[in-house]
């Protein structure tokens, strides 16, 4: 019995979902390495914008939300095990400015859990709980919340547009894995970010004082005076400039894009993390100059990449080159949507789309070894190792090493063989990442907290 083709999920009949294996991919100079937990654990984190002029796409964000809850409800097996959590962009920049204080000892990526929405309950803990019964039964299950599911997470998630002018979402999302919110990250859990935005990223360094520079005294002295590397240096003026090819800047007052990346890594396995964002179009081409827009006269200015028409009213999005970047570095589980559009529900399908293909991928990520290492086994036979590890992440792990199935064929495993027991197979959907899938199979499910660690020889 396979696990993958015994517990396949289906999510609004496009997306496959697996509750058996959960894939983390790393790699080595010698060697690929896949991690799998075994149980459907997934820590979900909302990182939404706070800054001014959000209110609109907070409430449509919010009204959208039974899209994502449905498609979490539509696993066969039911909800995976959720732990979901709200951030906003506000980050504690070291010095008070409007909308900014320092210190900051509620924003700065802890998370937000006061009720917002008039009439809502807020959950009973810091972050929403919503997991099987001790006996792993889908009902009853354990929750902290009174209301459902997508109205529990909007009552948190409407977190008001009194934030910081200079955004840090990424800033943001790094900070809120840093310790800083007990119990919400577990280790065995997969992690998916969603990211509600209408600006770029703008995470500054610890000590940076971008901010005090006197002209621009806008948001444009860090975005996109310093977030960005274009053709020819970007300058402060009136008149509209054009500008291409523009891609993050390094070195500068902003955090640089991989410093984000290495800060999340730190935390969580880079191929157990999906983002999602709905950001401001990433153009590579930009504009800046004088710009009239809300009543208000901005000078300089960033010039939007998109707009809308949200409940009657204008808004726009600027381009998220930074967050564009940060996604990418998580592919294949990354996506994008426009925040300019007027029916989020499409873009949060696609989210669910985006942990589908974190939580249920065979594929090794990585260029495998594969020459057969046993010619009487039919089939690919690369040199791996695989190994249940019991108790994943506690003080009493330990692990087993399971041996590669005898083969009937390529892909038929002999039903007599040992189990627990693994085998490789040449699957071209698995391209351009690799092109080799693994699968386990065994006789009974791996016990709660079983992750599986797959070490392949890379090909040279």
């Amino acid at each position: 019995m396979s696990d993958r083709r015994t517990t396949r999920w289906l999510v609004v009949g496009v997306f496959a979902f697996s509750c058996g294996d959960q894939v983390l991919v790393g790699s080595s100079s010698s060697t690929v390495l896949k991690q799998i937990p075994t149980s459907p654990d997934l820590d979900v984190l909302f990182v939404i914008d706070n800054s001014a002029q959000t209110a609109d796409k907070q409430a449509l964000f919010g009204s959208d939300l039974p899209a994502f809850v449905a498609a979490l409800d539509q696993f066969p097996g039911g909800r995976p095990n959720l732990h979901i959590g709200v951030v906003d962009s506000t980050l504690d920049l070291g010095v008070a400015l409007p909308g900014c204080p320092s210190p900051n000892t509620t924003d700065d990526g802890r998370l937000q859990h006061i009720a917002r929405i008039s009439g809502c309950t807020a959950p009973s803990g810091n972050f929403i709980t919503d997991v099987a019964g001790p006996d792993g039964s889908a009902s009853p299950r354990q929750t902290n919340y009174s209301d459902t599911l997508d109205r529990a997470i909007a009552c948190i998630a409407e977190v008001g547009a009194g934030g910081c002018g200079f955004e840090g979402q990424l800033g943001s999302l790094a900070r809120a894995l840093d310790g800083r919110n007990p119990d919400f990250l577990r280790s065995d859990a997969d992690l998916a970010v969603v990211i509600l935005t209408d600006e770029d990223d703008a995470s500054t360094n610890p000590g940076s004082n971008g901010w005090a520079i006197p002209t621009p005294t806008s948001d444009f002295v860090l975005q996109p005076l310093f977030a960005y590397t274009c053709d020819r240096p970007i300058t402060a003026g009136s008149e509209t400039e054009t500008y291409t090819n523009c891609v993050p800047r390094t070195g500068s007052y902003l955090t640089d894009i991989d410093a984000l990346y290495q800060a999340v890594a730190k935390f969580k396995d880079p191929s157990q993390v999906s983002v999602s964002l709905i950001a401001g179009d990433p153009q590579s081409t930009i504009q800046t100059g004088s710009l009239a827009i809300g009543g208000a006269v901005q000078d300089p200015a960033l010039f939007p990449s998109c707009s809308a028409t949200i409940n009657g009213g204008e808004m726009v999005g600027r381009p998220g080159i930074r967050l564009k970047a940060f996604a990418d570095r998580f592919a294949p589980n990354s996506s994008f949507a426009s925040v300019c559009q007027s029916d989020y529900t499409q873009a949060l399908v696609a989210a669910a789309g985006t942990i589908s293909t974190m939580m249920s991928t065979p594929c090794l990520a990585g260029t495998v070894d594969t020459t057969d290492a046993d010619a009487t086994n039919p089939g690919v036979q690369p040199v791996c190792t695989v190994v249940d590890q019991f108790d994943f992440g506690q003080p009493d792990q330990s692990t087993l090493t399971m041996p590669a199935c005898p083969m009937l064929a390529a892909t038929l495993p002999d039903p007599n063989g040992p189990r627990p027991c693994w085998w490789a197979a040449i699957d071209e959907s698995c391209l351009p990442s690799s092109e080799l899938a693994m699968h386990i199979e065994r006789n009974t499910p791996a016990p709660p907290g079983t992750v599986v660690s797959e070490s392949c020889a890379k090909a040279h």
